[in-house]
C-alpha cells in the first residue's frame, strides 16, 4: 500500500493558496429556476431544500412561491447538487420520486418537474450532466451486470467464489473504461467526477500502478478543481490508503447525543466493532440503516457492536435520523461536518464509510459506499458463524 508523499502535500497546499486567490478575484455562480407548478399536490411543496457539493459546500432552501423556488451558489467549476422536495423530518424525504440530482457548472438553469419532483419536462441545460450521463450510459452494460451479481450472491448466499471472480472482472473492466476517459478527456468538466468514481471501482484491490495512475491525473486538474470539494475529496481518498486493512485503528473520543464522551478504545474492548462513518443528510447512509440494524442484532450477543459517526452539524437533525432509523447502538459526533476530528483521523472522503476492527484493535475490512454488505456479510459470518 502506497503512502501520498510530502510532494503530493506540498503541492496541495500550494494549490489550496492559488484557488484562493482565483475565487476571490473571479466569481461564478450557478443559479437554478425551479418549477414545481405541475406536480399533483404542489401546494404542499412549500420549500425545496438543496445540498451544494462544490466550490462553496453546505446546505439550502428555498420557499417555494406559486409553485417556483430558486437558488443561487458561488461555485467555480462543476458541482454536484441534490435537491429534496420533502424535509428531513417527512416520511417520504428519502423516496426516489422527492429527490432530483445532477452535476452542473456555473450556469443558469431552468428546472422544471413533471409528474415526480425528480421526474424532468426536459434536460436541464448543463453540459457537465449531459457529459456525465452520457458516460453513464456507455457503462450501463458492465454496470447493470455488476449489479445483478451482487444481487445474485445477496440471494444465492455467501463466499460464491465464482461470483466474487465475476464482480472483480467487471469492476477491472469498469475501471478501464473510466481510464479511458480520463486519458481521452483532458479538459472535460467532469474529470473530478470520473477520477473519484475510477478510485470508488477499484478500492477493493488498489493495485499500486492505479494508485500511480489517480495521483497523476489528480495533478492535472486545475487549482480551482483542486480547491473544489470533490478535489479535496479525491486528495482525501488518495491519502485513505494509508488508513486501511491491517493497521491498527486510531482512537478518539467524542460525545453521544446525551452529552457524554465516549473513548473509542475503551468502546471496543475485547469486542469486534464496526466504525460507521454517516450523517442524516447522507440519503445512502439513511437507506442502509435497515441493513445496520440487521447485523447489530444478530451479532450483538456474539461480541459484535456498531459505532456510529455523525458528520452532522446540527444535532437536532442528527438525533432526530437515530430516532427514526431506530439506530440501537452507540452514536457520536463532534457537529464539525466535514471537519468531525475522527473522520479527519480517518482520512474520510465520502459517506458511508465503514472499517471492522477485531479484538486486537486491527482494521480488518474496510467498506465505502452500500455495495459492500455482501463482503462485510461474509467477513461476520467467518467470524461469527451463521
Amino acid at each position: 500500500m502506497i503512502k501520498i508523499s510530502f510532494k503530493y502535500c506540498c503541492i496541495f497546499f500550494l494549490f489550496f493558496s492559488i484557488a484562493n486567490i482565483s475565487t476571490a478575484q473571479t466569481k461564478k455562480y450557478l443559479e437554478i429556476y425551479g418549477d414545481v407548478s405541475d406536480l399533483p399536490g404542489t401546494d404542499t411543496i412549500n420549500f425545496v431544500y438543496g445540498i451544494f457539493l462544490g466550490g462553496n459546500p453546505g446546505f439550502d432552501s428555498s420557499p417555494v412561491k406559486k409553485g417556483k423556488y430558486y437558488f443561487k451558489n458561488q461555485v467555480n467549476c462543476a458541482t454536484r447538487i441534490t435537491l429534496f422536495s420533502k424535509p428531513q423530518h417527512h416520511a417520504d424525504y428519502l423516496k426516489n420520486q422527492n429527490i432530483l440530482s445532477f452535476i452542473a457548472e456555473p450556469n443558469i438553469l431552468y428546472v422544471n418537474s413533471t409528474n415526480t419532483f425528480s421526474g424532468l419536462k426536459k434536460n436541464i441545460g448543463a453540459k457537465a450532466d449531459a457529459e456525465y450521463n452520457q458516460l453513464q450510459l456507455f457503462i450501463q452494460q458492465n454496470q447493470t451486470q455488476l449489479d445483478n451479481f451482487f444481487l445474485q450472491k445477496k440471494v444465492n448466499g455467501l463466499n460464491e467464489l465464482q461470483i466474487d471472480l465475476s464482480i472483480d472482472s467487471i469492476k477491472g473492466l469498469i475501471a478501464l473504461q473510466y481510464k479511458a476517459f480520463l486519458i481521452k478527456n483532458t479538459r472535460s468538466l467532469i474529470k473530478p467526477f470520473v477520477l473519484e468514481n475510477y478510485l470508488n471501482i477499484i478500492n477493493d484491490r488498489p493495485f499500486k500502478a492505479a494508485i500511480d495512475f489517480a495521483e497523476k491525473e489528480y495533478n492535472k486538474l486545475s487549482a480551482i478543481e483542486k480547491y473544489s470539494f470533490m478535489g479535496k475529496r479525491i486528495f482525501k481518498k488518495l491519502q485513505s490508503y494509508t488508513i486501511d486493512i491491517g493497521t491498527s485503528a486510531i482512537n478518539f473520543q467524542q460525545a453521544n447525543v446525551l452529552g457524554n464522551t465516549v473513548d473509542f478504545k475503551k468502546f471496543r474492548a475485547n469486542k469486534y466493532v464496526l466504525i460507521d462513518f454517516w450523517a442524516s443528510w447522507c440519503v445512502p447512509c439513511r437507506k442502509e440503516s435497515p441493513y445496520l440494524r440487521e447485523i447489530h442484532k444478530k451479532y450483538k450477543e456474539k461480541g459484535f457492536d456498531i459505532i456510529g459517526v455523525s458528520l452532522d452539524q446540527n444535532k437536532e437533525m442528527w438525533a432526530k435520523a437515530i430516532s427514526e432509523d431506530s439506530l440501537d447502538w452507540e452514536q457520536v459526533s463532534d457537529l464539525q461536518f466535514w471537519k468531525n476530528n475522527a473522520a479527519l483521523l480517518y482520512k474520510i472522503a465520502s459517506v458511508p464509510t465503514k472499517f471492522l476492527v477485531d479484538t486486537k484493535g486491527i482494521i480488518i475490512g474496510k467498506f465505502i459506499g452500500i455495495e459492500d454488505h455482501p463482503k462485510l456479510d461474509s467477513m461476520l459470518v467467518g467470524i461469527f458463524g451463521h
